[in-house]
């Protein structure tokens, strides 16, 4: 009855849901005036570069990279975050060299660099992601997966600050990379602009070019293509505090497109005067769109009450009530809702953690010892 229990590991939830401890700690540390101590979000370790099969030996093996280990790390009250060099679950985090790679997987790197637009935006930008262009090689089969956030973002910024951007895929099978090398024609070696993707108008066969960042394991053979996105962290404080110099830095190193310079920062490249001026227009449309907080809520309400979000939200916040009473209280008293209020939607997962606590309850004795 819990179709999850037999896939689900604690990463998979803890990663994620302490982002939100650490937006927390953060906050009561500044609080405290603590400001060195503070962190924004850090990225999700991914995309994982994981999976299995007869490998450039000839043998069964399997692999997990950890490049993963070396992603973004969440910007500071007085830095920028660290760029791909750390993981949530590994602080002093290696990326491990190309060559020993090569070694164990039955994968070329084609070009590894830094991902632009992949660090959360703010006064001070979260750390950057990386990626890396995997070329299967010398394999007639290996099963590849992508394991990452496409759809959502999970690296929030604080004070104003961007959440990082999510990821997506782009594997692309029964290529003709061979064939242009053979021509000793240029080929993609990265893919710093998906929106204008050398990637896509070069590398012919057959694509996968979508946000579904979690999948099963899938078939890969030599000259097949893999893109691997590395993700950043989320940003602290107001982009348009950041200094002119530092977004030009973010732009001379491949950490930002330049044509997101102003519609994000205010910046206009090359000229602090205008600059200023176009920061001064944003400012002034943020006031006119800006609205006050007793009406925002007073929407939000409304919202809560129709049950108007999308069904894994309600399943997150049904599953959270049923799971905590006091949870519950709380978030009724905070959005003054009727006493009865719940969502109406299906929890398997519930469901099962409350038959185990049940069943565990009937085992224990009076003293708490299990029978």
């Amino acid at each position: 009855s819990n179709p999850q229990a037999s896939t689900g590991i604690a990463w998979a939830f803890l990663i994620p849901s302490f982002t939100g401890f650490i937006k927390s700690l953060s906050r009561g540390l500044q609080a405290r005036g603590y400001v060195e101590e503070v962190l924004a979000p850090y990225a999700l370790t991914g995309n994982a570069f994981q999976g299995g099969g007869i490998d450039q030996y000839g043998k069964q093996s399997a692999t997990t990279n950890f490049g993963m280990s070396c992603v973004g790390g969440g910007a500071k009250m007085i830095l920028d975050g660290l760029d791909y060099a750390a993981a949530m679950w590994n602080p002093e985090g290696d990326m491990g060299d190309m060559e020993l790679w090569e070694l164990i997987e039955p994968f070329l790197y084609i070009g590894q660099r830094v991902k632009p637009n992949t660090g959360g935006p703010g006064r001070h930008r979260g750390g950057s992601g990386y990626e890396a262009l995997r070329l299967a090689w010398k394999t007639p089969m290996y099963e590849m997966q992508n394991i990452g956030n496409g759809f959502m973002f999970i690296q929030a910024g604080l004070w104003g600050g961007y959440p990082a951007a999510p990821g997506y895929r782009h594997n692309i099978r029964n290529t003709n990379f061979f064939e242009l090398a053979e021509q000793r024609v240029p080929f993609p070696t990265h893919e710093p602009d998906p929106g204008n993707s050398e990637l896509e108008r070069m590398i012919e066969g057959d694509r996968q070019f979508d946000l579904d960042t979690a999948t099963f394991p899938e078939v890969m053979r030599q000259g097949d293509l893999y893109l691997c996105c590395f993700r950043g962290a989320g940003g602290l404080g107001d982009p348009l505090e950041r200094p002119h110099e530092s977004v030009m830095a973010d732009i001379d190193g491949d950490y930002l497109l330049e044509r997101y310079a102003q519609p994000i920062y205010g910046v206009v490249p090359g000229d602090p005067k205008a600059t200023e001026s176009r920061r001064a227009e944003m400012r002034d449309e943020r006031e006119r769109k800006a609205v006050p907080v007793r009406e925002w809520m007073k929407t939000e309400r409304e919202r809560i009450l129709d049950r108007n979000m999308i069904e894994p939200v309600q399943v997150m916040y049904a599953e959270s009530m049923r799971l905590s009473d006091k949870w519950a209280q709380e978030f009724r008293e905070f959005w003054d809702l009727p006493e009865n209020f719940v969502f109406e939607v299906p929890t398997p997962t519930v469901d099962v953690t409350m038959a185990l606590r049940e069943q565990e309850k009937n085992r224990s004795g009076p003293d708490g010892s299990v029978a």
